[in-house]
């Protein structure tokens, strides 16, 4: 295995509950045994051994991580930084700091338009969370989407937003089916034809999903608790837990991966 880059998911706790979190988050969730300060400093130590060049911090929500700038500071300036969050939290202080420690940030947002995006998430937010990401310009940032029912067929009007609020990159990710969200989950042709628009745009680099995965063969991702799965979707294909073993063991320990293709 030759480790590109890891996601660290440094805790479960959000602040808010959007109906597709395949983490499970919320403001309420159970935070206890999650991984302190001082076991992601010596993941980090470890980690050097790989000469890994991105780091991504996702959640949860990794603003509401009380040891995040610490952890921040431990991380070798070398290494691409890139955080998941909603938006919510930023301020001119914390944008500030980010710009210092050139963080790339990936903002969650689910449509130019605040009635579909409220359904997803907790109405009231849009406008907050657009104000931040306009903040952010000076910041290299992408817009991360989830793909729905209600926002795939106004693309064009959402890649037009996205460009005019500044997003290097505009990455949408296929839902993962939950009762929830069953009645919002593209059909295989709809998301054939999806793929076949996304190619038309050629001034913003738009994705869907992964161009190939590399969970578990090119990046793994440590939960909360220590486990390290392939992929921050695959929580149930534990290879080890970090609080038990170095992360050296572990592969060395795991078997060639193999999974059935996640969609």
């Amino acid at each position: 295995m030759r480790l590109k880059g890891i996601f660290l998911t440094l805790t479960n706790k959000c602040n808010l509950c959007c109906k597709y979190c395949y983490q499970n988050s919320s403001p309420e969730v159970d935070t206890t045994g999650e991984l302190e300060l001082k076991d992601w400093k010596r993941l980090l130590t470890e980690l050097k051994e790989f000469k890994i060049k991105k780091i991504n911090l996702i959640g949860g929500e990794p603003f509401l991580y009380e040891d995040l700038w610490n952890l921040l500071k431990s991380i070798d300036r070398k290494i691409k930084i890139r955080i998941f969050t909603n938006g919510l939290l930023l301020d001119d202080k914390k944008i500030k700091k980010l710009k210092k420690l050139n963080i790339t940030l990936s903002f969650n947002l689910n449509s130019s338009q605040e009635k579909i995006h409220d359904f997803y998430q907790t109405k009231g937010n849009w406008g907050k969370i657009i104000e931040n990401i306009k903040k952010s310009r000076e910041i290299d940032f992408e817009i991360s989407s989830p793909l729905t029912k209600k926002n795939y067929k106004k693309i064009k009007k959402f890649v037009a937003f996205c460009k005019e609020l500044g997003a290097k990159k505009i990455r949408f990710v296929p839902l993962l089916i939950n009762k929830k969200m069953m009645g919002d989950v593209l059909s295989n042709k709809e998301i054939y034809s999806f793929k076949k628009n996304i190619k038309n745009f050629k001034s913003i680099e738009v994705t869907l999903g992964c161009k190939k995965c590399e969970g578990g063969y090119s990046y793994l991702t440590i939960q909360p608790n220590g486990e390290v799965t392939p992929c921050s979707r695959k929580k149930n294909f534990i290879l080890g837990n970090i609080k038990e073993d170095s992360i050296k063991n572990i592969l060395k320990k795991s078997q060639k991966i193999k999974f059935k293709k996640c969609n």
